[in-house]
């Protein structure tokens, strides 16, 4: 691109900075959660799936939405959010 097509006061971007260490912050290799804590969290709550057919169709929206809300938490805590 020539220097005429860029708006002036406008930067183009540079090269991207050197990837992190391993270990250090930001590097998406080293997870920042417990692998096996959050496998167990979204576990139980698959299970629970299993338990709506005994119970009172009136209690299945709360139990879904409680499944939900347990497999969000669990997504936000993989995610580092």
């Amino acid at each position: 691109m020539a220097d005429q097509d860029v708006p002036s006061g406008r930067e183009l971007p540079g090269p991207p900075g050197p990837d992190p260490a391993p270990g250090e912050p930001g590097d998406p290799g080293a997870p920042a959660h417990d692998a096996d804590a959050v496998l167990a969290r979204v576990a139980a709550a698959a299970a629970r799936v299993g338990e709506l057919p005994a119970a009172p169709l009136a209690e299945h929206a709360g139990t879904y939405q409680e499944i939900h809300g347990a497999l969000q938490d669990a997504l936000a805590e993989i995610d580092g959010g």
